[in-house]
């Protein structure tokens, strides 16, 4: 049986989603939402990870592979976005950083919903403390 604070919860999620979309780059979270996220909410939750590229565009890490000629070890990420193409790079590539004005950045970091959450009501000026 599904409490009402979880009804709540879900609610207020599916409420910042829409909210989310009218400032999303590219509407990553919707899409994500609309293919996945609905069914893997309401059985508790994101299966998979999502990850933002520094250039800014949302990924769904789909796991580790290995090279079948080379055994090098590999991710496999998938657009949330877009036309949802599957791609493949080296694991040190993925986890590892990019420089941008001098400095290190992640090429991609994990993302929590809840940190996306405050970075959209910071761009709308609706801080929700």
């Amino acid at each position: 049986m599904v409490s009402s604070e979880e009804i709540k919860d879900k609610q207020a999620f599916f409420d910042w989603v829409e909210e989310l979309n009218k400032s999303c780059k590219c509407d990553a979270v919707r899409e994500y939402v609309k293919i996945n996220g609905k069914a893997d909410w309401l059985h508790g939750g994101f299966s998979k990870p999502i990850y933002r590229h520094y250039k800014g565009n949302f990924y769904e890490y789909l796991g580790e592979v290995t090279d079948s000629e080379t055994s090098e070890a590999k991710v496999a990420y998938q657009a949330v976005c877009g036309q949802h193409e599957v791609w493949v790079r080296p694991k040190e590539m993925f986890f590892g950083n990019v420089e941008i004005d001098g400095k290190p950045v992640p090429r991609f970091e994990k993302v929590d919903l809840k940190d996306l959450e405050k970075q959209t009501e910071k761009s709308n000026g609706q801080r929700k403390d």
